[in-house]
């Protein structure tokens, strides 16, 4: 088998081991980034497709609770209406305004 040999006399081989910062070492620590890495993607994708699902979910509770928001309004009002209707159909304002100048104006000759 022939070696390469370097011009300084050097084989590949031992210039390989020679390289400052590669090691085995340095090759375990760079596959340990990786999976760090990789779990940590995972865990973010997961946070945000968590995330959306409950915008989501708040959205639609958030247009439920306006709805019901809405027709109880409408029902409010056409209750308060007809009430409103009945108190001053059974209030006869000319009658008040008699009876109060009328109470005043006693009051006065007095």
């Amino acid at each position: 088998m022939k070696q390469n040999v370097n011009t300084d006399g050097n084989s590949r081989q031992q210039r390989k081991s020679s390289r400052p910062g590669v090691t085995r070492k340095g090759n375990a620590y760079g596959t340990w980034i990786c999976n760090v890495l990789a779990v940590v993607s995972v865990a973010v994708l997961f946070c945000c497709v968590n995330y959306l699902q409950l915008k989501a979910e708040l959205t639609g509770r958030i247009k439920s609770v306006a709805s019901l928001e809405s027709e109880w309004a409408h029902s409010f009002k056409e209750e308060n209406d007809a009430y409103e209707s009945q108190v001053t159909s059974e209030v006869d304002l000319n009658q008040i305004k008699e009876i109060a100048i009328g109470t005043s104006g006693n009051e006065l000759s007095h």
